[in-house]
């Protein structure tokens, strides 16, 4: 019998300012969501333990919250992708490095206030599609 594979999908809100041409400073309260699959493990029945993702979670929030995102983070571009990207990022490399070796991280989703949507797909850990 084929092992099922489930994703799961975990958030985290922050808030930072950035400072955008034309538009002077501004903050955005921000939604951050990943969503990571796998085999369910016939021992515990998780796919993983959602406390390790909160825990990559945690602290990719804690850089990034209450932040402004052109000063303190000194990220060159604040358009919505380029934050997204930023953040896709660090949570790829922490993932990699802390979840078991048959969790894939599928793809991450950043919204900037409640409409203003980016995702970013991965592959391997790499980034495939962006809209």
């Amino acid at each position: 019998m084929e092992a099922k594979h489930i994703c799961i999908a975990r958030k985290c809100y922050f808030s930072s300012g950035v400072e955008r041409a034309g538009h002077g400073n501004a903050g955005f309260n921000y939604t951050f969501e990943v969503f990571v699959y796998g085999p369910i493990d016939p021992v515990t029945g998780l796919v993983i333990n959602l406390t390790d993702v909160n825990t990559i979670l945690s602290k990719i929030t804690k850089l990034v919250d209450q932040k402004h995102l052109n000063y303190d983070l000194m990220l060159k571009s604040v358009e919505q992708i380029s934050i997204h990207e930023y953040i896709h990022n660090l949570f790829a490399e922490e993932f990699v490095t802390n979840a078991p070796t048959n969790i894939k991280f599928l793809k991450s989703k950043l919204t900037e206030g409640h409409f203003d949507n980016t995702e970013i797909f991965t592959q391997d850990g790499l980034q495939i599609l962006k809209n």
